[in-house]
C-alpha cells in the first residue's frame, strides 16, 4: 500500500488538470478573431484589395456580409465588438494565466504542464498577430 507522503495530494491532482481552462479561453478568443475579422474579411474577397485601403475604411464592415443580414447586424456587430476592444486583455490575461500556472507546478513533469504551455503559446501567438500590418489593418477597418 502507498505511504500517503508519495500519493499525490487531490490539490495537486486539481491543478493538473487547471491547465486546460486558459486553454480553452485562449483558443476561444483566438477563434473569435477568427469568426468575427478574419471570415468577413475573406468571404467579403477584401483580399483582393491592398491593406492600406481595407484599414482606410474604403470597405466598411456595415455594408457587406454578414453585418447587412439582419441576424448578423446583431451578432456579429457585437461578436467584432467586444473582441476588438476586450480580446487583446483576454489575451493578456490568459498568457499571465498560464505563465502563472507552469511557474507554479514547475516541479511536475513537462507531460503534466503542456496544456499550459501551449495556452501561453495560443495567447502569446494571437497578441503577435494583433500587432501585425495585417492584425493592425483588420482591427481599424472593424472599427471604422
Amino acid at each position: 500500500m502507498a505511504d500517503s507522503a508519495t500519493r499525490p495530494s487531490i490539490a495537486m491532482a486539481s491543478r493538473r488538470q487547471g491547465g486546460w481552462y486558459p486553454l480553452v479561453v485562449a483558443l476561444g478568443c483566438a477563434a473569435a478573431y477568427g469568426v468575427f475579422l478574419l471570415l468577413p474579411y475573406y468571404v467579403n474577397h477584401l483580399d483582393a484589395f491592398p491593406l492600406e485601403e481595407v484599414a482606410a475604411g474604403d470597405h466598411h464592415p456595415k455594408d457587406l456580409w454578414p453585418l447587412d443580414t439582419a441576424l448578423g447586424g446583431i451578432v456579429f456587430r457585437l461578436g467584432g465588438i467586444v473582441t476588438v476592444l476586450v480580446g487583446p486583455g483576454v489575451e493578456l490575461g490568459v498568457l499571465a494565466w498560464a505563465l502563472l500556472w507552469l511557474h507554479r507546478d514547475r516541479a511536475a513533469p513537462w507531460r503534466l504542464r503542456g496544456t499550459s504551455l501551449v495556452a501561453a503559446v495560443v495567447a502569446s501567438s494571437t497578441l503577435v498577430w494583433l500587432v501585425t500590418p495585417f492584425g493592425t489593418a483588420l482591427m481599424k477597418w472593424w472599427l471604422d
